[in-house]
């Protein structure tokens, strides 16, 4: 639009980017002037100036200990608020983030930052986008920042006293709008009813009581969200698709079977919250094949094995025994064998672990 009026489109963009330093001396000479102080409207009032003095912290060990819950909820806080904001950055201009680089860089902070009385640090959603929005692009603008400051604090404070908290307010929440994608409710209302209400968990505790309570209860919620979703996995049984050596789902796909041979492939690792899911599975497939010799556990998506469910495998392989069933694996990664190497279950096994579903069915079937 400026362009037409013969204005320089890199004047137009920089006059853009300093629109928030220029609503804010507006309204602090505007508040200067009308005496906003004297109406009831809030001023950010006087801010003290100078450097905080360098002290050593204090070793007290029951002033640590109280302080530890608290200590420790604080720098879960900021380390989620930090890497938030820098994948968000990061995500903008297509680079990468190193998650251990930004805890050892917080740690470093707020270790100096202990040693000159000043407060946690962490990386500030709303100071970041500010920062972003007004073009810094490298550490080189982070340097003229904390000089500008530091020039500030020392001369400047004065000037901040007329300013409305309103306009501070209206700054950052005008910094922190872009982040925020609606469209994610409506997507995983979409995709999913379990992280809707989740998300939707999260949003409404963070709103009513704080971020230190919205982080924990959505901590707590994804928890039961995945334990859910972990304890009854999918199961399939699986065939094998006509004219190919591939297998598919029976309920999805034309699938050659065999009566004598039943494969079930479980999507998701094996342990205590889907041992008893994969038990009903199991013998869901043998009351519905009378005349099965052979079950196959397909383990093509089992990254791993715990005790439980190891020891209801066990249990498994001993009842189908009775029944003159032998139990077999198919696909097991080798990290997944190696835990079984040493097990009982492995030495008491009635069938086999085949390297590929392929043998296990051709072999079987002639069994």
């Amino acid at each position: 639009m400026f362009d037409a009026f013969g204005v320089p489109r890199s004047f137009t963009y920089s006059s853009i980017k300093l629109l928030p330093l220029i609503a804010l001396i507006g309204a602090s000479y505007l508040g200067y002037l009308l005496g906003f102080e004297r109406e009831g409207l809030a001023v950010l009032g006087k801010v003290p100036g100078g450097a905080p003095p360098l002290t050593m912290p204090l070793l007290n060990l029951s002033l640590w200990s109280a302080l530890l819950p608290s200590a420790f909820l604080i720098a879960v806080i900021a380390y989620v608020e930090s890497i938030s904001t820098a994948r968000k950055l990061a995500a903008n201009r297509r680079e990468r983030v190193s998650p251990d680089q930004e805890l050892l860089g917080l740690g470093a902070a707020n270790l100096i930052s202990a040693f000159s009385s000043g407060l946690p640090v962490a990386g500030s959603l709303a100071r970041s986008l500010a920062n972003y929005d007004a073009g810094a692009r490298t550490p080189l603008a982070l340097i003229f920042a904390a000089w500008g400051v530091g020039i500030f604090t020392y001369f400047f404070t004065d000037i901040l006293f007329h300013v409305p908290v309103a306009a501070v307010a209206a700054i950052v929440i005008v910094a922190v709008l872009s982040p925020v994608d609606i469209g994610m409710v409506i997507r995983a209302w979409r995709q999913s009813a379990a992280d809707f209400g989740s998300l939707i968990g999260t949003i409404v505790v963070t709103l009513s009581f704080g971020v230190a309570s919205g982080l924990l209860v959505g901590v707590a919620l994804s928890l039961l969200v995945h334990n859910y979703r972990t304890s009854r996995p999918h199961a399939a049984i699986v065939g094998k698709l006509t004219g190919t050596d591939r297998f598919g789902d029976a309920d999805r796909h034309h699938v050659v079977t065999d009566p004598l041979v039943r494969t079930i492939r479980i999507d998701e690792s094996l342990y205590f919250p889907n041992a008893a899911f994969l038990e009903d599975v199991v013998y869901a497939a043998v009351a519905s094949r009378p005349r099965m010799r052979h079950l196959v556990l397909m383990c093509s998506s089992v990254n791993a094995i715990d005790m439980s469910a190891l020891e209801t495998m066990e249990m498994l392989n001993y009842r189908l025994a009775e029944l003159n069933i032998t139990l077999n694996l198919s696909e097991v990664k080798p990290h997944v064998i190696d835990e079984l190497r040493d097990s009982t279950f492995r030495s008491r096994m009635t069938g086999k672990i085949f390297p590929t579903q392929l043998e296990a069915f051709e072999s079987l079937r002639r069994a």
